[in-house]
């Protein structure tokens, strides 16, 4: 018997290299674009490229939207400083989720940022100034509040007892003129090298975590660049002011 060996060809391939795509960008220049764009589910990152100002009612509204960054860009949204309410520079609300507002300058409204039945969200880099109320939350968790500047509005940060368990970092709220802090008893929310008129713990904050560790008259090293400073802590909680 002939046995016919047939030749086995073994093909080494080699794995592909799969990288994650770009984000999708767009940019936008007026409130209701920016808000339309936002709302599409079409862009990752829908950034402003222009100043609002003179906006009359409120400018963005995010409404039931998912996992989208609204960055300004640092370009100001301004309102006419007309004392009807409510107008909001921001409105996140209706079940969003992992919604990001970043680099805003929000001046002039009734509230500059609210979020109001929202959760997962990140509020970073942001300056609130001249408004009924700097950032206000209600029915909001899991939000994350890093490095945002509260000043010469009313009332700075206001927090409905519905604002549980999120986090505000590197807050400045001073020289409101009302309150840099008003709390109606929200709970579970955490703070580092937070800084504001005045200093202790809020409503329902962990024992022994400040929410307000420091007063607007602690003067760090670095001026308002105070992450530094707090950074080179080695813990956070019960540590002595330096």
């Amino acid at each position: 018997m002939i046995r016919i060996s047939t030749p086995i060809l073994i093909l080494l391939v080699s794995p592909a290299v799969f990288s994650a795509p770009p984000p999708a960008v767009t940019t936008c220049s007026t409130c209701s674009e920016c808000s339309s764009l936002v709302a599409s589910g079409a862009w990752d990152i829908v950034r402003l490229d222009t100043d609002l100002v003179d906006v009359g009612g409120s400018c963005i509204t995010i409404f039931g939207v998912s996992t989208v960054v609204f960055d300004c860009d640092g370009h100001v949204i301004d309102g006419d400083d007309i004392n009807i309410d409510p107008e909001y520079g921001v409105y996140i609300y209706g079940g969003s989720f992992e919604i990001t507002v970043r680099n805003c300058y929000v001046s002039d409204f009734s509230a500059g940022i609210q979020l109001w039945n929202a959760s997962n969200c990140s509020v970073e880099d942001n300056f609130v100034v001249s408004n009924g109320v700097g950032i206000a939350a209600g029915f909001l968790t899991g939000t994350s509040f890093s490095s945002n500047i509260s000043t010469e509005n009313f009332t700075g940060l206001h927090l409905l007892d519905s604002a549980n368990n999120n986090s505000f970092d590197f807050l400045e709220s001073c020289g409101n003129s009302g309150a840099d802090v008003s709390d109606e008893g929200a709970s579970g929310n955490s703070g580092a090298c937070t800084r504001c008129g005045t200093p202790g713990n809020w409503n329902g904050s962990p024992a022994g975590d400040p929410m307000c560790r420091f007063g607007c008259d602690h003067l760090f090293s670095n001026g308002f660049e105070f992450q530094t400073e707090c950074w080179s802590w080695s813990t956070w909680v019960g540590d002595a002011s330096p």
